[in-house]
């Protein structure tokens, strides 16, 4: 990995091509911080502390699992819930004006660049609902390259592009700089072999 690899991460935007940001939720479907406590674990989980020495900007970061693969088993609603959490879009919303949302940004990006900073709990992750297209399925499968701890997710789509989808995320991930999780809600066609073996999330209690 060369420190050109880690500016070109750095420079990457939200990858649009692939991904749909996750909606704001109607007030009605209001969702308790509890709900998600299983996906926030998981997603956690080998995330490492990020970060790489001070003078080898371009090596990996410290992360013990780079691709992961979970199927939750509950509501829809928990998961959009707990993205907008994650990528920082509640944070943001929750802020009184323009500046102060362009400060966040702003900090946001300033962190990326810091290539030696660990992670911190309170750091946005990129999230988004993998697009249902064969242009977005080959856009994901041979260009995404996370620029931040990621979230995809899947949902319903053709079983074999989900299958294929995962393969080449999980061959390439040893490349990636950061941590990537592929969630799968209920419905999503996950094949029988992987159905079998992935890690199933349940709602608390």
């Amino acid at each position: 990995m060369s420190f050109s690899q880690h500016l070109a991460t750095l420079l990457a935007r939200y990858d649009g091509a692939a991904l749909r940001p996750p909606l704001p939720l109607p007030p009605a479907l209001a969702v308790a911080a509890t709900q998600w406590q299983p996906l926030q674990a998981w997603c956690l989980a080998g995330a490492g502390p990020g970060g790489t020495p001070l003078l080898r900007p371009g090596a990996l970061p410290r992360v013990q699992r780079r691709f992961t693969v979970a199927w939750w088993q509950g509501d829809d609603a928990v998961v959009d819930a707990w993205a907008l959490q994650l990528d920082g879009s509640v944070q943001l919303a929750s802020l009184p004006g323009r500046a102060d949302r362009l400060l966040l940004r702003l900090r946001t990006k300033r962190h990326d660049a810091c290539w030696w900073r660990p992670r911190q709990a309170g750091d946005p992750w990129d999230a988004g609902h993998l697009i249902a297209s064969d242009a977005a399925a080959r856009q994901l499968q041979q260009h995404f390259r996370p620029r931040r701890a990621s979230l995809l997710i899947a949902g319903v789509m053709d079983a074999r592009t989900l299958a294929a989808s995962i393969a080449a995320l999980q061959q390439r991930s040893e490349t990636f700089r950061h941590p990537v999780r592929l969630l799968c809600l209920a419905a999503a066609p996950l094949p029988a072999a992987l159905a079998q073996t992935v890690t199933r999330l349940v709602p608390p209690g």
